[in-house]
């Protein structure tokens, strides 16, 4: 975040500069505390989460090399970086993973 930024403004900058996406909607999920390491020293930090909505395609800048749609079931949240990080996925794949299979027998 720059100066005088605040969290919605600073994630709509950076995707703007870093996937060169426009026309960004972000809508708030939830903010968690956590813990990041940097020089065998741990931080308190603040994670805040958005749903992210665009018009058009992504398109990497110069930091980036790679990005991938992966699909929220698959993922392993011992796999991702930063405390934080693991339990909004946790959190999501307990609200919005649902087996389609099982629904369509319930509803019959």
């Amino acid at each position: 975040m720059q100066e005088k930024e605040n969290a919605k403004g600073s994630l709509q900058r950076e995707l703007q500069e870093e996937l060169k996406v426009n026309n960004v909607c972000l809508t708030f999920i939830k903010t968690l505390p956590g813990t990041s390491r940097w020089q065998d020293e741990d931080f308190p930090i603040l994670s805040h989460f958005y749903l992210a909505e665009f018009d058009g395609e992504m398109s990497l800048n110069e930091e980036n090399v790679d990005f991938q749609f992966v699909d929220l079931k698959t993922i392993n949240p011992s796999d991702i970086a930063f405390d934080s990080n693991q339990e909004i996925v946790s959190w999501l794949k307990g609200r919005f993973v649902f087996d389609i299979k099982r629904i369509k027998e319930l509803t019959r």
